[in-house]
């Protein structure tokens, strides 16, 4: 709202050389800026208060919500179906940004695994470096080794996550891990591929 209303004075005192189709990019362009930093919501806000912000300061008669002239009208409509949409296109563009930077942090975490398993051969050093990286980098509350295997990869109680180490049909033990809180698809995937090295290193 702040955005919109400092958008509105600066184009009120410049009212009389910009055209209709001035103001409704500018207002546009907001519309995107707070989709990217914050979001679908807020940018439909920002589109419906530059559409009223339009209407009441730049279409004739001034000062109401009257529209004299149709094809204002027609304009008015135009831009907030266009403002509704690239704000939502903005926004789903910034998530999907976000899920990219997410994939390439776990693909962070599993190299530096992989290349700090890789000198190890003590079964014990193995492990101690999977329980450095699942604490440490996963967000793991706490790690078990089971001796023998319990369990397949299951998650009992929506927190504590069992995962065989195996290499074919050989099973090096379980480990599990519980989780302040449920671990998502993505996140999930990492801890096999995690398990999986530590395994191919045992």
């Amino acid at each position: 709202l702040l955005l919109v209303a400092v958008t509105t004075l600066g184009l009120f005192l410049l009212r009389d050389r910009l055209t209709l189709a001035n103001e409704s990019l500018l207002y546009m362009l907001v519309t995107l800026i707070v989709a990217v930093l914050l979001g679908t919501w807020p940018s439909v806000l920002a589109a419906v208060a530059g559409f009223f912000a339009i209407n009441f300061f730049f279409v004739q008669p001034y000062y109401t919500l009257d529209v004299a002239d149709p094809r204002d009208l027609l304009d008015l409509i135009i831009y907030l179906a266009a403002a509704l949409i690239s704000g939502g296109l903005a926004d789903y563009a910034r998530r999907q940004a976000e899920a990219a930077g997410l994939n390439a942090e776990q693909q962070e975490i599993l190299y530096g695994l992989t290349s700090a398993l890789n000198p190890l051969t003590e079964p014990q050093s193995i492990r101690a470096e999977l329980r450095r990286v699942i604490l440490g980098r996963l967000g793991a509350d706490q790690l078990d080794f089971l001796p023998q295997a319990a369990v397949r990869s299951v998650d009992t109680s929506g927190s504590a996550i069992f995962v065989l180490l195996e290499v074919g049909d050989t099973v090096y033990g379980t480990l599990r891990a519980v989780f302040p809180q449920p671990l998502n698809a993505s996140q999930h995937r990492l801890l096999l591929a995690c398990a999986g090295q530590a395994a191919l290193a045992l």
